[in-house]
Formats: structure tokens, C-alpha cells, sequence
């Protein structure tokens, strides 16, 4: 009998919090979405430290195992495309910041707000973001 998971944002956010466990995750999607070969990567961390990060990592769907090899599932792609955006977004903190007090100190038209944040940031994400609605 197959019983249904559910995943919740905090175990992911929880499970990212530890660098090696994040670092892991990167280098597997360098990797090209495997698992083979990491464990020489992570030479600082024991066999036990580095298999129960991916354990993890497999508990909460971000991996699978197929032919005896860890892999990132669909869902762990999912999740890595949102860690990127969290990434590109935490990189311009300072410039969203300068965004945010200019524009609650002024009140712009819409489209001098728009070309202001167009020239602050080249991110196409964080400008997607802050363009919205």
C-alpha cells in the first residue's frame, strides 16, 4: 500500500540550511542531475555524513535512486530552479533595497518606476518580479 508524503516547504528550507547538504545539491545538478562520483567531491565529509545528507535529500523527493545511482528527480529540478531564482534574488538584496526605499519615499508614475527598476538591475528575474502587478 502506497502511503501519500507531504512535503512542506519548512523541511526543504530546513534541509538547504546546512551548506554541505545545499553543496551537495549543486554539485549534483553540475553533475548532470547524478549523484555518481560525489562523494569524492565532498572529501571533508564522512561516508555517513554525506549519504544521510542525501537520504534526505531522497525523503523528501529532491532524488531518486535508478540503476544504483542517485539522480534528481523532477521534483528536485523544480526545486533547483527555485533555489536559483532565491539565489539571483539574494544577489541584488542591495539593489532591491535601494528599489524599495526610493520608491516608498517617491511616488512614481508606473512607467518611470519601471524604467528606474530596469536600470538598477540587469537580473531578468528580479525585474520580472518587481515589475509585477
Amino acid at each position: 500500500m502506497n502511503q501519500e508524503v507531504t512535503i512542506t516547504t519548512s523541511q526543504i528550507l530546513r534541509l538547504f540550511s546546512d551548506n554541505m547538504a545545499l553543496d551537495i545539491f549543486h554539485t549534483m545538478v553540475a553533475n548532470n542531475y547524478s549523484a555518481h562520483g560525489l562523494m569524492e567531491k565532498h572529501d571533508n565529509l564522512t561516508r555517513k555524513q554525506f549519504y544521510c545528507r542525501v537520504q534526505s535529500m531522497k525523503q523528501l523527493g529532491l532524488v531518486g535512486k535508478d540503476s544504483g545511482q542517485y539522480r534528481l528527480t523532477f521534483f528536485g529540478k523544480c526545486v533547483y530552479f527555485l533555489l536559483n531564482n532565491f539565489h539571483e534574488v539574494t544577489e541584488e538584496y542591495h539593489k532591491i533595497r535601494a528599489i524599495d526605499t526610493i520608491l516608498n519615499d517617491v511616488n512614481l508614475p508606473v512607467d518611470e518606476a519601471t524604467d528606474m527598476i530596469n536600470n538598477l538591475t540587469q537580473n531578468k528575474t528580479v525585474r520580472e518580479l518587481l515589475t509585477a502587478g
